[in-house]
């Protein structure tokens, strides 16, 4: 059964739905990945407000809270071939995540997202080539 912060925490991911991405971003003229996921740990207080997160340093501040399988409200990275985290996702249940997807550094404007289809959207876990890891930020 979640939380109330958990369905807090879904309640606001799915409303970012079909935002733009912008690379960066975080706020309503664009989330990069972890502008999203930054987004949502702080309505729920999981991190403070005023503070700020790559993939990387989200990865580095849960670790400890990984888990092997995704539910709904856990944290989704996927890793370079070095083992740094370079984009998380939020798991909507086992199977689906919301990601700020279709982007990277070239993606700027409105215009650079809607040339590159880079939005919010909902996919499938395994839509990357690599197998994600999972944190649990409300464990």
């Amino acid at each position: 059964m979640l939380s109330l912060h958990q369905i807090r925490f879904l309640q606001v991911a799915r409303s970012m739905l079909n935002m733009f991405y912008r690379w960066g971003g975080d706020d309503p003229s664009g989330f990069d990945c972890s502008g999203v996921a930054v987004e949502c740990l702080k309505v729920c207080g999981l991190i403070p407000l005023h503070s700020d997160y790559s993939a990387e340093a989200l990865w580095t501040k849960f670790i400890d809270k990984e888990t092997p399988t995704p539910d709904a409200g856990c944290l989704a990275f996927w890793f370079d071939s070095t083992g740094k985290a370079i984009h998380v996702a939020i798991c909507l249940d086992p199977t689906y995540c919301l990601t700020a997807d279709g982007g990277g550094s070239h993606v700027k404007t409105v215009e650079d997202a809607v040339k590159y289809n880079a939005f919010i959207k909902v996919r499938r876990i395994d839509h990357r080539k690599t197998k994600p890891q999972f944190v649990n930020p409300f464990t």
